[in-house]
Parts: C-alpha cells; structure tokens; sequence
C-alpha cells in the first residue's frame, strides 16, 4: 500500500470502529490493522489524519476496556490522550474526561492485579483533573460513571474489597441460608452461607423439608455455597493447583481452599464426619464477582472449573491393558495392601489432603518393604529366621549388653517386658537384602529416596509444627516411591 492508500484505508476504518453493529473482535481486529500501517506512513503524511488516528486509538482503548484487557486499554487510551495534548482541538472535554475517566479505572484495576502503587497514583490524578475541568451540565451517565469510579479509588485505597464466589457442592451442607458464619482464614476474613437445593435425581420427591442423614454423595439434596473473602482476587488469573489438577481461577482455587478450612471446624463441632473435604474437580461451574465498596468490579456470571475431554466418534472405553489387568487381578490371591495404599495416597493428594497423602504412601512403603524383602528373604533362609528378623526378637547371644546380665536374669527381663523385642526400621531391612542381592540403585542412593517418602511422616503423626510445603513432599513422596516399585520389580 502506498501513503494515499494507507490513508484512505485509516479514513475508512475510523468512520466504522466505532460501529456496535459490527463484533466485537472484528472491531478490534481491523482496529489493529489501522494501527500497523500507520506506523508505515511517512511523519509528514501523519499529520494529515491526525484525528481520524486519534479516533482509533480511543475506540482501541473502549474495546479492550469492556474486554477487561487492562494493560492493552491503558495503552490506546494513553496515545489518544497524547495526541488530545498535543492537538487540543481534536476532541472536546467532555470526551477528554471520558476518557481519562475510563483510563483511571483502567489503572486502578492493573494496581490490584499488580499491587504497582504507582497506577494508583497515576488514577488519582486522572480523577483530579476531572474534578478540575468538571461541568455540571455533562450527562447524568458520565457523571455517575466518575462517582463509581472514584468510589473504586477510595475502596482500593481502604482496602474494602470483596470476592464473593458461588459454587455448587456435590453433597448436602446444612446451614443458614440468610445468616452467614464469619471465620478468618490465613490472615483474611471470611463469609460463608449455603442454600439447599434438591438433586435430580430426587426431582419427584415433593416437600423443602426432606433430607437423609449422612447423604455424602448428595443423593437426596446438594448445596449452592457462598463464599466472601474480604479481599481482592484475580477473576482472570489461571494458576496451577498441583500436578493432578489442570489450571483453575484462581477465585474458585482460594473458595475452595477457604471452603475446606471451615468444614474441618464443622465437622469437629456437628460431628458430621461423613462430608468431604471438595477439589477443583468436584466443581463443575461456579460463579464470580468482586466488589470495591459496594461497586460490583467485575462479575463472571458462569464459569466451567473442570476441563472436558471427547473421545470422538469412538464410545468411552477401557484399553485393552486395563481389561487384562482387572482379569488378571480377579484372578489373583494376593492381597497386596501397598497396591491399593498408593492409590488412595493420589486420591488424597488429588483434594489437597497432603497430610494423609504422606500418611498413606508411608504405609504403602511398609507394606511393599515386607512384600518384597520377604520374596528375597526366602532365597537365603528359613522361614523361621525371616519371622525371628521381622519380630526383632532379641536372643541373650545377641543382646548387646550381655556381659553385664545373665541367661537368667535377661529372660526373666524379657518376660516382664523390659527387654523387648525390636521390629527392624525400614532401612534395616533394606540393609538386610544388600547382605544376599545387589538391587539396580546402591544402598545410599535407596536411602535418600527412603528419606524423601518418610520426609514429615513422624511430624505430621506427634502433631508437630511443619514448615516444609506439603504438597511438594507430598508430591515427591508419592514419585519416589513409584520409582523404588519400578526399579524392584526390574
């Protein structure tokens, strides 16, 4: 395109960025193409449709405004007003103001999704030259739009800010649906109320007063669950839960965690033990809105957590691996408790429950330790040595202490259970397979995936203070002990 063409193409699209009738996207789009060739035209060619430019960078601002596009607003509207500056008479003040009206609102919110004070400072004096050019005869929408706006200032400012989120549960909660329970959760106050609603599945069931006690699965009702937290959260903000849970708002991700901390506190006082601590995945839809004062900032009416997978023209089946495993499972004796163990400590780690998470792998590890130490064992001894290692029975030839007690004395020692018998450690009877089998990793290198399985085991059992991440030792435990079944069974 040469200069008159790019030209003429700006007129054009200038006339029509500013069409509702036209979407949304497509406004942009060719709002974005006026933009890239007018950086082609030469300086002095510029100057010829300076306003029409200037049209485009305004109306670039409005739309990414009502997509909540933030920083790309902040942008056009910031070169619109350079242009208004420098060519005062392309636009009048009323629009100015409009302008900076909508790019103070703009600013605020990148504050709070940023905590860069320095957009607060620029919003408040956008709103002071407002004040200092307003005129009372501008219409009663701008004027109102100028309020709310410095409204939103004042709440950033004081810190009144509120996430409220509504999700579905899939179970029944029973509390009141007007009065809500105020708790603090991690420093932040909190509200939370339900309402119960009847599943569908019991549709035809008539009467508001029907239930059944210990409904877990929500057979009979389910709860819609609000939950205020007295702070601002990024509706937008997609974040990583943990490695079994795909990416979710971060609002639903703070509800929930917020959510779990009250039931805990429930379940202790109304002994309703039966109700489940909910994850992201429970949650099919749930809706959002944030509040600066009483100034709604930003509503997200319906948003899907979960994500959907389709298996095409293909019917939802098991692989052929699976069938042959479930047959060959039904089919055998064995009992194996780590199998299930390490199953039901991914269950625990998928709703965030790391501390039985860590509780359950450990148990999977002992289990698989007497496992698959005893298949070794029975290679080099009778079975009557491997019971005598696994009950740690101390015999008088091996005490440690023998020279200063006698045959006698020991056994009447142990029979009144003051010489026990000692179970070997996990690492001891580890130690006690490097005696007759090299394993694929050396004893070292087994002990510290040992260590990293058994990381806060002791402390989260005696209820001490734990300052590690669970989660991330919850994680690892569960894949090294993965990697130690893999490298036995090698």
């Amino acid at each position: 395109m040469n200069n008159q063409e790019i030209i003429n193409r700006i007129i054009y699209i200038s006339s029509i960025i500013g069409n509702k009738g036209i979407e949304h996207d497509e406004r942009v789009k060719i709002g974005i193409e006026a933009c890239e060739v007018y950086e082609k035209l030469k300086i002095e060619c510029r100057t010829l449709i300076m306003s029409n430019i200037y049209i485009i960078y305004r109306q670039m601002g409005a739309l990414y405004f009502e997509a909540n596009e933030y920083s790309s607003s902040e942008k056009f509207f910031e070169k619109s007003l350079e242009i208004k500056t420098k060519y005062n008479n392309v636009d009048s003040m009323i629009n100015e103001c409009t302008t900076k009206q909508m790019l103070a609102r703009e600013k605020i919110m990148i504050y709070l999704n940023s905590n860069n004070s320095r957009k607060l400072e620029e919003a408040k004096t956008l709103l002071n030259f407002i004040d200092s050019n307003y005129d009372i005869s501008w219409n009663n929408n701008l004027k109102e739009k100028i309020d709310e706006t410095k409204n939103i200032y004042n709440s950033a400012i004081r810190g009144d800010l509120k996430t409220i989120v509504t999700l579905e549960i899939p179970y029944h909660l029973i509390l009141d649906e007007e009065n809500e329970i105020g708790f603090n959760y991690k420093g932040t106050k909190c509200y939370i109320k339900a309402e119960t609603i009847r599943s569908q599945e019991s549709n035809f069931i008539i009467g508001d007063n029907i239930y059944t006690e210990k409904d877990k699965y929500g057979i009979v009702n389910r709860s819609i669950v609000t939950l205020t937290i007295e702070k601002y959260i990024n509706g937008n903000e997609l974040i990583k839960v943990n490695k079994t849970i795909n990416e979710v708002y971060r609002p639903l991700n703070e509800a929930i965690n917020a959510y779990n901390y009250f039931l805990k506190k429930y379940i202790i006082s109304t002994g309703k033990y039966w109700l489940p601590e909910i994850n992201e995945n429970m949650i099919f839809r749930f809706e959002t809105k944030v509040l600066a004062g009483n100034v709604e900032i930003k509503n997200i009416p319906l948003s899907i957590s979960m994500s959907l997978s389709s298996s095409g023209n293909n019917r939802l089946r098991l692989k052929e691996d699976e069938l042959k495993g479930i047959n060959k499972e039904l089919n055998s004796s064995e009992n194996n408790i780590w199998e299930l163990a390490v199953n039901y400590a991914k269950d625990y780690y998928l709703i965030k429950d790391y501390k039985n998470a860590i509780i359950m792998i450990n148990i999977a590890l002992e289990n698989f330790t007497y496992y698959f130490s005893k298949k070794i064992l029975k290679k080099y001894l009778e079975d009557s040595q491997i019971e005598k290692f696994f009950r740690g029975i101390v015999e008088y030839e091996d005490y440690f202490l023998k020279e200063y007690i006698s045959k006698k004395n020991f056994e009447q020692a142990k029979k009144d259970d003051v010489i026990k018998d000692n179970p070997p450690t996990i690492y001891k009877i580890y130690a006690e397979i490097y005696k007759y089998e090299q394993l694929p990793i050396t004893k070292n290198q087994l002990n510290k995936k040992l260590s990293k399985i058994k990381d806060q085991r002791n402390e989260i059992v005696h209820g001490q203070i734990i300052s590690k991440d669970l989660q991330y030792v919850a994680e690892k435990a569960i894949e090294e002990f993965e990697n130690i079944v893999k490298i036995e069974n090698e």
